[in-house]
């Protein structure tokens, strides 16, 4: 009988969760998660600004994160953009130390990306445009991240 091992939320969170934040000081070699810490200058959430319907979390100000674009020459699709192409590198380099680059050149990518459940389409599009200027190439699948949540667990427990 196969066993499953058991991840509780916050291992779960430890190991797949980085925070969504960047310097944006350079736009050569940026600086991401866990690499500039909580007192640095930096932007995070940026994701959030995708969809001006939505709230912000009170930590947040539309004001704010205009003025640090703003000063960088930069546009929140231009910065979740950057994020994602960090993500990409970091996934792909992994991948390679894991499987090997003579596998990996052979691979055909699949990137699933999670968004909102009540994100509006255009910032569903806004996204995915992000993710193509990012280099993600190949597939690239959008689904919420309730769906995303509710079909991860239940891998653990079937």
């Amino acid at each position: 009988m196969e066993r499953k091992e058991t991840v509780t939320s916050a291992e779960l969170h430890k190991l797949l969760k980085r925070p969504s934040r960047q310097e944006l000081k350079c736009r050569n070699d940026i600086r991401w998660g866990y690499e500039v810490l909580p007192n640095e200058d930096r932007i995070t959430c940026i994701k959030l600004f995708l969809d001006s319907d939505q709230e912000l979390p009170n930590f947040l100000s539309y004001k704010d994160i205009s003025v640090e674009l703003h000063k960088h020459s930069r546009s929140v699709e231009s910065a979740i953009a950057d994020f994602l192409q960090k993500i990409r590198e970091h996934t792909i380099s992994t991948l390679t130390l894991r499987w090997g680059a003579g596998f990996m050149r052979s691979a055909k990518i699949e990137w699933v990306m999670t968004v909102p459940a009540i994100w509006s389409d255009r910032a569903k599009n806004d996204t995915l445009q992000a993710a193509k200027q990012a280099g993600l190439a190949g597939t690239i699948t959008m689904i919420s991240e309730v769906y995303f949540k509710c079909h991860y667990t239940a891998s653990f427990h079937y």
